[in-house]
């Protein structure tokens, strides 16, 4: 990977009029890499793309339902799964399987 630093620093110096041969051959990039530093330069006003809005599968249970299970768990540890399932099915109109439910318990340390 190049820093941002470098990408801004070879078009810099491709704007002060350097060959795009020397400015490859010092950074030792292709002139494809040159090209698309400054597209994504003109297109975003940096050398370099935006985070992608797009992160992946929105989580099934949020704070305030884990905060629920929290509070099922305190008045009755020995709750299983399928059980607590169940609740989050009726109270909370959250469907979930059984194993993804432990794997988030487990992430959340509520195991």
């Amino acid at each position: 990977r190049i820093s941002p630093d470098l990408k801004e620093c070879a078009l810099d110096l491709w704007k002060a009029g350097w060959a795009t041969e020397d400015i490859c051959h010092a950074f030792r990039v292709s002139a494809r890499s040159l090209y698309r530093w400054r597209d994504i330069f003109e297109e975003f006003g940096k050398v370099t793309k935006p985070p992608s809005v797009l992160r992946g599968r929105d989580r099934i249970i949020t704070l305030g339902v884990l905060t629920a299970i929290r509070e099922v768990f305190f008045h009755d540890s020995t709750v299983m799964l399928d059980e607590l399932a169940w609740h989050l099915a009726i109270h909370h109109d959250i469907v979930i399987s059984t194993s993804a439910l432990q794997a988030t318990l487990v992430r959340a340390g509520l195991t």
